[in-house]
Parts: C-alpha cells; structure tokens; sequence
C-alpha cells in the first residue's frame, strides 16, 4: 500500500494545505504549539475550531437577540383560545 493512501487512513485526512507565512505570524504559531506541547498542524486545526464555535456563538447569540426583541403576546385561557380556534376553523364538531 502506498505511504500516502496508509498516512490518510491512520489520520482521517484526505486534504493537504500549502500556506505561507511572514517570519513573525510563523513564530507566534510554533510558540503556540510549544506551549501546547503539539504541533503547528495541530494548532493550526484548534484555531480553525476555536474560530468555528466562535462564529456559531455569535449565531446562537443573535438568534436569542432576535427572538428575545420579539414582541410576543400573552397566550389566552383556555376557553378564549378554544373559541379563538372554533372561530378560525368553524367546524362543529361533536
């Protein structure tokens, strides 16, 4: 078997990445992943979940600022809303 057919089944990956960068950004990442005792990959692979549960955040939190802005009216009694609901449909029923 191929090296590379063994290497992206033991790993799970099937893309590879060329990315260049300046002297510094490529610093701050090697830091980074020291300090995490991991590699550049990986800490190039945590940042880009990090990025992606901070963009779904944001989401959720609008979603809750939008719904939470509604102007929402109090639900009715039972018996109101049943003859809300008789008048909507108009169905006698038995």
């Amino acid at each position: 078997m191929p090296y590379n057919l063994v290497r992206k089944v033991v790993h799970g990956m099937s893309k590879r990445v060329e990315m260049r960068l300046d002297d510094e950004t490529y610093e701050d990442l090697a830091e980074l992943a020291a300090e995490g005792q991991t590699s550049v990959t990986a800490t190039v692979r945590e940042a880009i979940r990090l990025l992606r549960e901070h963009r779904d955040r944001d989401e959720r939190k609008r979603a809750v600022d939008e719904i939470a802005a509604m102007e929402i009216e109090e639900m009715p009694g039972p018996e109101e809303l049943n003859r809300q609901l008789d008048s909507t449909h108009d169905v006698d029923l038995p």
